[in-house]
C-alpha cells in the first residue's frame, strides 16, 4: 500500500460517469428507487442504512476498490475475507464486491506467509511389506503403445513389464 491518503469524496464526485453501471443509474434516477445521490455522490438505500456507493475507477494507476479493501483489511488485522467482506458492507459497496474482496484476501502476501496451513496433516507413512522370498510380492507395469510385431500366433504393441520386489529380477512379456 502507498503513503498517499485520499479524499474518498473529493475523489469518486464526478467519477460515476465511468463507470458503466453507475452511469446507467445517474441517468435514469427514478428507475433505480434504492440509490440515493446527495452532494454528486452515489448511495446505496439498504433496510436501515446508507452505503456510499464506489465506483470502478484508477488513481495513481491503484484502483480505488482495491485501495478501500487494503485499508480495511489491513485495519482487520487480516482476519480473513467474511469478516473483511462483513466490515466494508457498513460503509461501501460496488456490483463486484464479494468477488474482489475474495481475491484480494486469498492473494495477500502476508497472509501466505505468515499464516499456517488449515489443511488436515498428512496421515502416517505405511512402509511396504518386505517379501520373505522371491516372487512372492509383485509389481506390473505396461509399456506402449509400441509399433506392432507379428509372430506366427499374434500381434503385439505392447510389453507387460513384471518385477520381483525382493531380487529386482525383471521379465518382459510382449502382449
Amino acid at each position: 500500500m502507498s503513503e498517499a491518503q485520499y479524499d474518498l469524496p473529493a475523489v469518486l464526485k464526478g467519477n460515476y460517469k465511468n463507470d458503466y453501471f453507475f452511469k446507467t443509474v445517474l441517468e435514469k434516477p427514478q428507475a433505480f428507487w434504492n440509490f440515493d445521490i446527495e452532494d454528486d455522490l452515489l448511495y446505496l438505500r439498504l433496510k436501515d442504512k446508507r452505503v456510499l456507493c464506489i465506483p470502478k475507477i484508477v488513481i495513481d494507476s491503484q484502483n480505488v476498490c482495491e485501495i478501500i479493501i487494503a485499508e480495511a483489511y489491513s485495519l482487520l488485522a487480516h482476519l480473513g475475507t467474511s469478516k473483511t467482506l462483513a466490515y466494508l458492507r457498513n460503509y461501501v459497496w460496488w456490483k463486484e464486491m464479494l468477488v474482489d474482496v475474495a481475491v484480494y484476501c486469498d492473494t495477500c502476501i502476508t497472509c501466505q506467509r505468515s499464516k499456517p496451513s488449515m489443511q488436515k496433516p498428512y496421515g502416517l507413512i505405511h512402509p511396504l511389506y518386505v517379501p520373505l522370498y522371491p516372487w512372492e510380492l509383485i509389481g506390473v507395469d505396461f509399456v506402449g503403445p509400441l509399433p506392432e510385431f507379428k509372430n506366427r500366433d499374434r500381434v503385439f504393441n505392447s510389453i507387460t513389464v513384471v518385477i520381483d520386489r525382493l531380487t529386482a529380477m525383471v521379465h518382459l512379456i510382449p502382449s
